[in-house]
């Protein structure tokens, strides 16, 4: 009878952790949807034909000698490559694989820490109901099994200490994959707090070392001891930011839709698992399940980093309460399992139908990607683009030789970001004031971004010249000389 037992209860895990890699399957999108994928194969493209040491921006001129800065390298030459190799759909497979293993191993990080399967299952499947816009091919789908394979070498290092050598070459591939390593730090001093409270001081020794390494590791970087101004500004201009990009905006600034009900339930049941008694000690997961939830609310692209942080914590405590539990009630909690696993479902399929909906980035009529061929193909050589904030990663990608005046790489403080929205978007004679000083000699507008605010003007100057047009973007050319083989003989 045990054999019989066992065998069912790893058919149950098998079962469970494969429902796991389905549903990452299916709420992922399948073709290539995010400008932002085509800027990280330029910088990638860029990186792999120059080098590591690159030392102004390739692509921005409206700040002279801007230093380039790019901690991702590494993540972006292992995109460009990939895309070498088999093209979209070659980095369409990568990340499935990529999505697969990292919530694999957070599924394993959880039934190490005494989640059941059906819970952790359940639980996976609410936030992985919840991840509309975020399994895209950037390198923030390293984040997604860094995590997890953090949270398993700090959980074996609780029985063998040597573990934690481990930690040092995940953070420093943390470091230069993506910028979300100081989530590594926060795992780091959770399980530090945790051994305090426990007063096992020879862990706490040996967790003090590993985690005053982790702000080293970014300075070995190409960007040396600049390896930080991103940061910086992303702290300076937050508010900013939030104001201009989407997955900035904190979730209760947004619509309600069933795309953010996960945040909410998982906030619930995560912070209700700690009531019962024996779980009110659990400090290490406290600390992850508090700092991801304050993320969580703050941007709406922490939703999931809260979810994996929160998550194998919580199904252990829910495990724990329930075998504290009245064996007669004990059903319900199988009961209350199983309709979280059919409720997440329900929620995963939802998501998965809108995961079919977008088209492809290069078919889009809002992205410009005609108007960066045509520009590839005409504009004038060292050519100087006003163009969109919003896109403009195509434009890194299709036009690399014509210079922006912004791009979304941040490689720029904020205060350029704030000028280019609050001063030379509203008023003209400040944006021909910025073209004279640069000596811009084209300009492209968009009819439904930012920049459809200089349309008029460029229209009704007698300093430029519509060039080009498909219906959504125009290009303007400044009546210069070196525009001359864009005019028509009248010109």
């Amino acid at each position: 009878m045990a054999t019989v037992g066992g065998a069912r209860s790893r058919v149950v895990d098998l079962a469970a952790a494969a429902s796991v890699v389905v549903a990452v399957v299916l709420v992922a999108y399948w073709k290539v949807i995010n400008a932002e994928t085509f800027m990280r194969l330029a910088i990638g493209r860029m990186t792999a034909a120059h080098g590591l040491f690159v030392a102004r921006d390739p692509w921005i001129y409206s700040v002279p000698e801007l230093g380039w800065r790019n901690p991702e390298w590494l993540g972006d030459l292992l995109l460009y490559g990939v895309y070498q190799a088999g093209g979209e759909g070659g980095l369409v497979g990568f990340k499935l694989v990529v999505l697969a293993v990292g919530w694999s191993l957070l599924y394993r990080w959880g039934r190490r820490v005494g989640g059941t399967p059906l819970v952790l299952a359940g639980l996976i499947l609410l936030a992985l109901g919840g991840s509309e816009g975020r399994f895209l091919e950037r390198n923030e789908l390293h984040l997604y099994w860094l995590l997890p394979a953090y949270g398993l070498v700090l959980h074996s290092s609780t029985t063998n200490r040597r573990w934690l050598l481990a930690l040092v070459p995940l953070a420093w591939l943390w470091t230069a994959l993506h910028g979300s390593y100081t989530v590594g730090w926060l795992m780091v001093g959770a399980a530090l707090v945790e051994a305090l409270v426990r007063r096992d001081f020879g862990r706490v020794r040996d967790l003090a070392v590993v985690l005053v390494v982790h702000p080293l590791l970014p300075f070995l970087s190409p960007d040396g001891l600049r390896a930080y101004d991103l940061l910086v500004d992303h702290y300076r201009h937050g508010e900013a930011i939030k104001a201009i990009i989407k997955e900035w905006v904190p979730p209760h600034r947004l619509p309600a839709t069933l795309a953010g009900l996960p945040l909410h339930l998982l906030g619930i049941i995560a912070l209700l698992s700690f009531l019962p008694r024996p779980n009110r000690s659990q400090v290490q997961g406290f600390i992850l399940v508090a700092a991801g939830l304050v993320a969580a609310h703050g941007a709406l692209r922490f939703f999931l980093v809260f979810a994996m942080l929160a998550i194998p914590t919580v199904a252990a405590n829910l495990h724990r309460a329930g075998e504290a539990l009245d064996p007669r009630r004990a059903r319900w909690a199988l009961a209350g399992a199983v309709l979280l696993l059919a409720g997440a479902s329900a929620l995963v399929m939802q998501a998965a139908r809108l995961a079919r909906l977008p088209p492809r980035a290069v078919d889009r009529t809002d992205y410009p990607v005609r108007a960066g061929r045509w520009l590839a193909a005409n504009a004038p050589g060292q050519s100087r683009l006003f163009a969109p904030y919003t896109g403009s990663q195509i434009l890194m990608w299709e036009a690399p030789a014509v210079g922006l005046y912004i791009h979304p790489h941040w490689s720029f403080g904020g205060e350029l970001l704030l000028r280019y929205v609050n001063q030379l978007l509203p008023d003209p004679a400040a944006f021909e004031a910025e073209v004279r000083r640069l000596d811009v000699n084209l300009a492209l507008v968009g009819r439904f971004d930012e920049s459809a605010r200089l349309t008029e003007h460029l229209a009704a100057s007698t300093d430029w010249t519509r060039v080009y047009g498909d219906g959504t973007y125009a290009i303007f050319a400044r009546k210069v000389a070196r525009n001359r083989p864009l005019f028509g003989p009248t010109e």
